[in-house]
C-alpha cells in the first residue's frame, strides 16, 4: 500500500475524495461521455449498497445522480479482477436500491457505470470501451434497458479513422499516466490533489483504512492456514476429497486445488 505522500488521483481513495466537488465530477463526466451533463444534484463518495445481509455488499467509489435522475458510477481501478462479472454485480444492486417495494420497473433511471483503468481489461489498445445490451440476431437492435458501461484505459490510442476520444479525454488520460497537466481540467484536478493531500483529516482516515485492511488480511491468512491444517489433518486420516469438503465446509474443487497444485 502506498504512502499518503505518494499517492495519485488513480488511488480510489484519493480520487473520491478530490472528486466531491460537483463541478469536477461534472467537467470528468463530460469528457468521459462526449456530451453535456445536466446539474449534478447529489454526489457521495465511497458508497457502499448493501441490500441483503446474507450477500455480498459493494463500495463505490464515486456515486452521482444529476437533475434528470441518471445515476453514474465512477471507479478508479489499477488491477483487472473480474472487472466484466464485478459490473454485472454492481448493475444488480444499483437497480434494487433504486426500487422499493411494488414499484414499477419504469421508474429504474439511466445508469452509467465507468471504470476508469489504468490497464487494458480487453488487451485491444483502445482507450474506450463502451457497452450497450444489443440483439445478436439483429445487430442494429438495442434492447434499450438504460444501462451501459465503459471501461477507460490510460494506455490506450485512438484506433480507426475517426477521433474516437477528445483531446481533453486525452489530456486526462495521459494525466493519469504521467501526472503531467496540460489543459484547464488537469491542471484544476492537479491542483485539488495538493489540497487533498495536505487534509490531515484525509490523512489520517486513509492510514486507518489501510490499517484495518491489514488486519483483515491477516486474519484471513491465519483462517487460511488453519482450514489448511485442518484439510491436511483429515488426509491423513485417509478421508476423500468430498469427505474432507463436506466436513470444513467448503467446496470440494477448493480440497482438489490444495492437495493437486
Amino acid at each position: 500500500m502506498k504512502q499518503w505522500e505518494d499517492l495519485g488521483i488513480e488511488n480510489d481513495f484519493l480520487f473520491s475524495k478530490v472528486m466531491r466537488k460537483a463541478e469536477l465530477c461534472k467537467n470528468l463526466l463530460t469528457l468521459i461521455l462526449n456530451t453535456e451533463i445536466e446539474k449534478i444534484e447529489y454526489i457521495q463518495p465511497q458508497k457502499t449498497i448493501d441490500e441483503f445481509h446474507d450477500s455480498k455488499g459493494i463500495r463505490l467509489d464515486l456515486y452521482i445522480k444529476n437533475s434528470n435522475g441518471r445515476v453514474y458510477d465512477v471507479e478508479m481501478q489499477t488491477t483487472n479482477s473480474s472487472l466484466p462479472k464485478r459490473t454485472r454485480y454492481y448493475q444488480s444492486l444499483m437497480d434494487m436500491e433504486q426500487l422499493e417495494k411494488g414499484d414499477v420497473y419504469t421508474k429504474l433511471k439511466e445508469t452509467y457505470i465507468i471504470f476508469i483503468c489504468t490497464q487494458d481489461v480487453f488487451s485491444l489498445g483502445r482507450a474506450i470501451y463502451t457497452f450497450k445490451q444489443t440483439c445478436q440476431e439483429e445487430k442494429g437492435l438495442l434492447l434499450e434497458d438504460g444501462t451501459t458501461t465503459l471501461f477507460l484505459n490510460s494506455k490506450g490510442k485512438n484506433k480507426g479513422n475517426s477521433q474516437e476520444i477528445s483531446e481533453g479525454l486525452r489530456a486526462f488520460l495521459n494525466y493519469l499516466e504521467t501526472k503531467k497537466a496540460t489543459d484547464d481540467f488537469t491542471r484544476k484536478l492537479k491542483k485539488e490533489v495538493a489540497k487533498a493531500k495536505n487534509n490531515k483529516e484525509w490523512r489520517n482516515e486513509y492510514m486507518l483504512k489501510n490499517q484495518r485492511e491489514l488486519l483483515i488480511k491477516e486474519e484471513s491468512r491465519e483462517e487460511e492456514r488453519e482450514l489448511n491444517k485442518r484439510m491436511f489433518k483429515l488426509y491423513k486420516k485417509g478421508l476423500s476429497y468430498e469427505e474432507i469438503a463436506k466436513r470444513c465446509n467448503i467446496e470440494v474443487e477448493k480440497v482438489k486445488d490444495f492437495f493437486e497444485e
